[in-house]
């Protein structure tokens, strides 16, 4: 069973099993009152409630207040979630990332001025976003990949010189785009990065009704010239 931990700004980081809970336990990365996720049924409980979870000295807030705080001790001051190359800190949430350490590190992008927050899978890309088929990077191919700087879809434009190549092209940019999409860098977190993509989406749709109501357009023009 895997659950993922809710911070205190609403941000979900995971999911997690049992072991890697009590490893941020020990950690101090999350309490006794940090709310979680049940990855499966999408229930919501404090961390005290999940069986197995076995908590030590009063940990940093991650998402409640820790029984010692309720006391009137004063919180601690920073907790590290640093991984090796990747020192943000807690406290400060213009820098912070997730408690990240290990499997489930996914550091902002060097340059990018998206800073991401949340633990996700190994290789980088949320579970989300893993799957699933891109509709606007399957119609509208290299103009999807410039705005997602995914510059390998130019080359749509010369496979598309091969005869089927082109929509072999775009089946292919339609698998990997979700995935291209969040390695551009653009998006804090997965639920922007796919309401971006159901706009281009329509856009994709748009674009292709609009082509088929002007070619048939064109054609029965043609046809009254003709005619005539």
């Amino acid at each position: 069973m895997k659950f993922y931990v809710i911070s205190s700004d609403g941000r979900k980081f995971g999911p997690a099993d049992v072991q890697t809970l009590n490893q941020w336990v020990r950690e101090n990365r999350l309490n006794r009152d940090t709310m979680l996720e049940n990855a499966d049924t999408g229930q919501h409980l404090h961390a005290r409630d999940v069986p197995g979870l076995q908590f030590i000295a009063a940990a940093a807030d991650l998402g409640g207040v820790d029984s010692a705080l309720k006391a009137g001790e004063k919180p601690i001051a920073t907790t590290s979630f640093q991984t090796p190359g990747n020192p943000y800190v807690a406290g400060h949430p213009e820098q912070h990332s997730a408690p990240s350490q290990g499997q489930y590190a996914s550091p902002p992008q060097p340059g990018s001025p998206y800073p991401r927050g949340g633990v996700y899978t190994p290789g980088g890309v949320p579970a989300e976003l893993q799957g699933g088929f891109n509709v606007g990077a399957f119609f509208l191919t290299w103009i999807w990949g410039l705005n997602h700087r995914a510059y390998w879809t130019l080359w749509a434009l010369l496979i598309g010189l091969i005869p089927c190549g082109g929509l072999i092209f775009a089946i292919y940019c339609g698998i990997k785009g979700n995935e291209a999409a969040w390695r551009s860098g653009r998006f804090s977190s997965p639920q922007e990065c796919l309401a971006c993509q159901r706009i281009w989406m329509w856009w994709g749709i748009g674009v292709v009704v609009f082509s088929i109501v002007g070619y048939i357009g064109l054609v029965i023009l043609g046809v009254a010239l003709d005619g005539n």
